[in-house]
């Protein structure tokens, strides 16, 4: 430390000279940096949603949601899988390690599931969790008091789809007349159901990283 300081203090041009060179390439550095007020998040998660109308959460556990976590299982690079099946609705929520490519992991899952054993008429749902795709504003709309769920529906996928404002038009299962958007709404709720809303079980399982 004391021989560099004797050299530094014997080459005080040759200090300046680098110090400067750290200065110009901190700039550069700085100038090239990419800044997003909103940064393309990928999260390491992808729901697999499954609906068997009519059943009840035990039916739904065992018919549904197990062959669905079998099905996830032999996916690689599976971090932590988390399962909650209500009456009617399975969700499954897989957890991948950070850096896998969650298209291709969503790809797995999809074939796997296609090999998967589920009742007539069940169709799994896969999606990736992407904040992206968070809206920024929900409305509904409803229809007049007598008239019917369907015509309203169909005038929102007709009339409000093909604009250039909405992303999606979805009608519940059941109709509700409008109300405005806020946060305690349900309908501001993100795309995929939360486990906790309405869900009578639920399980956590997990596996060594493969």
């Amino acid at each position: 430390m004391i021989r560099l300081t004797e050299i530094a203090l014997r080459s005080k041009s040759i200090v300046l000279l680098i110090s400067f060179a750290i200065f110009l390439s901190g700039l550069m550095a700085w100038g090239s940096l990419h800044q997003e007020l909103l940064p393309d998040i990928e999260l390491p998660f992808v729901t697999v949603i499954a609906a068997e109308p009519g059943a009840g959460a035990e039916d739904v556990a065992q018919q549904v949601t197990v062959p669905v976590e079998q099905a996830v299982k032999s996916v690689p690079r599976l971090e932590a899988l988390s399962s909650t099946s209500a009456n009617s609705l399975s969700l499954v929520i897989a957890q991948f390690e950070y850096g896998t490519n969650i298209k291709e992991a969503q790809r797995a899952i999809e074939s796997a599931l296609g090999q998967a054993t589920l009742p007539t008429g069940v169709e799994p749902r896969v999606s990736a969790v992407n904040i992206n795709d968070q809206p920024v504003i929900v409305a509904a709309i409803g229809p007049a008091e007598g008239a019917d769920p369907a015509a309203a529906a169909a005038i929102a996928r007709t009339e409000l789809l093909p604009s250039s404002g909405p992303s999606r038009v979805s009608r519940p299962p059941t109709s509700r007349a409008a109300r405005p958007s806020d946060s305690s709404s349900p309908w501001t709720r993100p795309p995929w159901p939360r486990p906790a809303s309405a869900c009578s079980r639920s399980r956590a399982s997990s596996r060594p990283t493969s």
